[in-house]
């Protein structure tokens, strides 16, 4: 493991020693929005860097006994740099809907020890959470069609969602 860890840092990746190896293009960072989440239905695996979620779990009041952790050894290649998962984490998220009641939902995202990554959730994770997006409105729509949440297109174009504290989800 120790020489794995190495060969990263080198960003040289010999892909024998990881379970899987991801391809992420991220065009923004979402600077400015730490508590967002990322509609990214083209990434391979929900992610979400060390520094986001350690933010996100304190400033949204989530206690440990809310959240899973796991080892995972996935590599993510966002551009040229290549960053390794040891840690998959299940945590709360929480979203306020167009009509003001509070939709709460639990992730599972890869951790990376990167820079200014919010968290990107992935096609399937989407899915996993009974969640559909509307283009036409850019909203994130629940199993009820009535309860939706307005998203907020990033100035690389993507989709995000404003997160809520999760005292407030049910």
């Amino acid at each position: 493991m120790k020489e794995m860890k190495e060969v990263l840092k080198g960003k040289l990746v010999n892909t024998q020693f990881v379970e899987e190896e991801m391809i992420v293009d991220v065009k923004i960072m979402n600077a400015g929005a730490p508590r967002m989440m990322l509609m990214d239905s083209g990434a391979p695996k929900s992610v979400v860097s060390k520094e986001w979620i350690e933010g996100y779990l304190k400033d949204m009041k989530v206690s440990e006994d809310e959240i899973q952790k796991k080892s995972c050894y996935t590599c993510f290649r966002m551009g040229e740099t290549t960053y390794l998962s040891e840690v998959e984490i299940r945590f709360p998220i929480v979203l306020k809907t167009d009509s003001g009641d509070y939709m709460k939902r639990e992730l599972t995202a890869c951790i990376i020890d990167a820079a200014r990554v919010n968290l990107l959730l992935e096609r399937e994770t989407i899915k996993e959470c009974k969640l559909r997006i509307d283009h036409e409105e850019d909203k994130l729509e629940f199993n009820k069609k009535d309860q939706k949440v307005k998203l907020i297109e990033s100035k690389g174009g993507n989709l995000i969602a404003q997160l809520e504290l999760v005292k407030n989800g049910r």
